[in-house]
Parts: structure tokens; C-alpha cells; sequence
């Protein structure tokens, strides 16, 4: 009886222990992974919310200033170009390894922004 009861409660702890694991889901790592994926499929917007979810999960293996970069890169396809200018900027911030990359993008994305704003200002 003893055995019986011993080896019911085994079997409830593993899966009690295996309900937990699965209720982690993804990591930040893999959300990120997930959106570098949806970018290169051009689906920009579903990428912008793995990337998010990635910082909110935290990360391990990517760093966030990687991540924001990434961001900034899915709002400059969409044209939305204060969204990534404030997404590279963020980059940069938490320490981007290649600040003068994102400075450069930083005033293309400007440059559009204005060009943008006085074509439709002659319509």
C-alpha cells in the first residue's frame, strides 16, 4: 500500500513539475530569435511584438541594446520613422557597439522624416 501510494504521488510531482516548465514558454532568447525571423520575412509588425516580448522576458544570450536596434530597423520599413528614430536611439543608450552606425541611420531617418513632412505639406 505504501508503494502504491509512494509512487502515485511521483507520478502527480512530475507532472505538476512538467505543467510548470511548460507554463515558462518561450524565452526572451527565443522571442528574439522569433522576431529576427519575421523580419526577414518582412512582417515588420509581428516582429516589433517578439522583439518587445523578448525584452520583456529579459535576455540571456542577446544583449536588449541589439534588440532595440532590430526595433528601430522594423519601424524604418514601415515608415514610421520617429518610432525608430526613438528605438535606435534607446540602442545607443544601453551601449550599441557601433554608436556611429546608429547615428547614421539616426539622421537618414530624420532626413526621410522631413522629406516626408514636406511632400505631403505641397499636396
Amino acid at each position: 500500500m505504501i508503494r502504491g501510494a509512494s509512487s502515485t504521488f511521483v507520478f502527480a510531482l512530475l507532472i505538476t513539475s512538467a505543467l510548470s516548465c511548460s507554463a515558462l514558454g518561450p524565452t526572451g532568447d527565443q522571442h528574439a530569435a522569433k522576431g529576427v525571423g519575421l523580419f526577414k520575412d518582412k512582417k515588420y509588425a509581428e516582429a516589433i511584438a517578439e522583439f518587445e516580448k523578448a525584452l520583456q522576458k529579459g535576455l540571456s544570450k542577446e544583449k536588449p541594446e541589439d534588440v532595440y536596434a532590430c526595433i528601430g530597423n522594423a519601424y524604418r520599413e514601415m515608415e514610421q520613422h520617429e518610432k525608430a528614430i526613438e528605438m535606435q536611439k534607446k540602442a545607443v543608450v544601453l551601449g550599441y557597439e557601433n554608436a556611429s552606425v546608429i547615428q547614421k541611420r539616426i539622421n537618414n531617418l530624420k532626413a526621410l522624416a522631413e522629406s516626408k513632412a514636406e511632400s505631403s505639406s505641397t499636396k
